[in-house]
């Protein structure tokens, strides 16, 4: 099978290779909703910050939209980092976003399981993995889904 990019693979079904939808977004209009989110980190946020001034590529921030509002699910580092490099006069219109589909126990599951280079504390981890067992997953299904043993 050959083909010249994943565009055009992933449009003739010559592989099995699909299109993921992603989004430019206005900084301004992303809310962090409290709770749903890992603690933050100075020296994260600085690390984006640097990165972003030297012309790299972050990965998309993951957002629900829920009655006309864009509310973070993961990237609030990089969120924080864009909002403070504009406020310091960097023109940044948007940032790439995904949408993210699931209910609130699987948003809680996909805080354990996308560090991005900053891992939650054993504390907060365990603080989520009772959350996930309040939404009546069970220790296996949350062992499951984040790639743990019981």
């Amino acid at each position: 099978m050959t083909f010249t990019s994943l565009k055009m693979a992933a449009e003739k079904k010559l592989a099995p290779v699909t299109n993921v939808k992603s989004f430019a977004v206005d900084p301004s209009l992303v809310e962090v909703e409290p709770g749903f989110n890992r603690p933050i980190s100075r020296e994260n946020v600085d690390q984006f910050k640097s990165s972003i001034r030297d012309g790299a590529i972050i990965p998309p921030i993951y957002v629900r939209v829920d009655s006309g509002r864009v509310i973070m699910v993961d990237g609030e580092h990089r969120l924080i980092a864009v909002r403070e490099l504009i406020e310091e006069g960097l023109p940044i219109e948007s940032m790439q976003a995904i949408e993210f589909r699931g209910n609130d126990a699987e948003r809680v599951a996909h805080l354990l399981t996308s560090a991005q280079g900053l891992a939650l504390s054993p504390l907060d981890a365990g603080l989520q993995y009772a959350r996930l067992e309040r939404f009546g997953w069970d220790r296996k299904r949350i062992a499951a889904r984040v790639g743990k043993t019981l």
